[in-house]
């Protein structure tokens, strides 16, 4: 993550953390009905440019029980310029 996270979203009461700095995105306490989705966003840093790719760890829910597989996404990091200190922007795919 960057520094400062930037993070923002909202999913079904639950809490979203996200340590500035750090390499993780920490989702806990959240409800969401059938077929529904949650939405955030963080600023990170990324040290090259180009297509990353995202795995989440297992995942446990009420309806899926521990451990459900983990989710995988690229993301596509690119500089925002120049300059080693600023930190890149990574944007989700269109679906």
């Amino acid at each position: 993550m960057a520094t400062p996270n930037g993070l923002t979203g909202a999913c079904g009461g639950g809490t979203i953390s996200a340590t500035a700095g750090g390499g993780s995105i920490s989702l806990t306490g959240a409800t969401s009905p059938a077929g529904g989705n949650c939405t955030l966003s963080v600023n990170v840093t990324g040290t090259t440019s180009g297509t990353k790719v995202n795995t989440s760890g297992p995942v446990d829910s009420t309806e899926s029980g521990p451990g459900a597989p983990p989710r995988q996404d690229s993301w596509s990091v690119k500089a925002s310029c120049p300059s080693p200190e600023a930190p890149a922007r990574a944007t989700p795919p269109s679906p």
